[in-house]
């Protein structure tokens, strides 16, 4: 006659006892393989209620996930960090080839049309410091507009400050920017392009990178990228601007 305990005694296949005896022969065997014991989940009989033993193994769970969340974070961003590092250098090494200023502009129009394809680009400059030869043949996202433009007031802003400026704004500045295009727009990066001269800072023109996503270009994210961009591309037009 069985006992109540014989009773309640779980029934055990073969392959499950094989395992159970492997495990009782090789006390060591969660010592070499630690990765099983995060992954195995343990339910307590009492219940809710949890033995010390799984909350340590449920906080050393989320505290391991926490961490490769955060390593895939810092993986993506150095491997994004490489692609513009690598995008600048190849713009760099482009500009310096060219010998005039119908050249440059064309470099630019490519690299803002083929390095930012999921996003609206333009390129304005002061159509005063341009040869009208030159107006005449810009290819978009490349276009001149006269510095006396009122849509220039609505990026006075920007072009003071002469360091990039990213997050939302207002619709007359991207409409400025971008006509039509900008109603579907929620977010972008404006990058002002400018010389030095006695004077200080003096703004010649502005690069916008924009996206229908709000959350693409933040007010607080960094901008160091499009600050040697600016300056890449400034320096590179500024070698074929009239003075003053």
């Amino acid at each position: 006659m069985s006992t109540q305990k014989e009773q309640d005694k779980p029934v055990v296949s073969g392959d499950e006892q094989r395992i159970a005896d492997y495990l009782a022969s090789h006390a060591d065997f969660f010592n070499r393989h630690p990765d099983l014991v995060e992954s195995i989940k343990v339910p307590h009989r009492s219940g809710n209620a949890i033995s010390l033993i799984e909350r340590q193994l449920n906080a050393l769970r989320e505290k391991n996930s926490q961490l490769k969340r955060q390593l895939h974070d810092l993986i993506n961003n150095a491997r994004e960090n490489d692609r513009l590092g690598e995008m600048l250098q190849k713009l760099t090494l482009l500009l310096l080839k060219t010998k005039n200023l119908d050249a440059s502009l064309l470099v630019i129009a490519k690299h803002l049309s083929t390095q930012f394809p999921n996003d609206a680009t333009c390129a304005v400059l002061y159509e005063e410091i341009l040869p009208e030869s030159t107006v005449r043949t810009l290819t978009a996202p490349v276009r001149a507009v006269s510095r006396h433009d009122v849509g220039w007031q609505e990026l006075r802003l920007v072009l003071d400050r002469g360091t990039p400026l990213c997050g939302r704004f207002k619709n007359g500045q991207l409409g400025f920017l971008f006509g039509a295009r900008a109603d579907s727009l929620q977010s972008a990066a404006l990058i002002p392009l400018h010389r030095l001269d006695k004077a200080g800072q003096s703004p010649f023109g502005i690069i916008t990178v924009a996206n229908a996503d709000p959350a693409r270009f933040q007010a607080n994210m960094g901008t160091v990228f499009l600050t040697h961009m600016g300056q890449t591309i400034s320096c590179a037009l500024e070698r074929y601007l009239p003075n003053g």
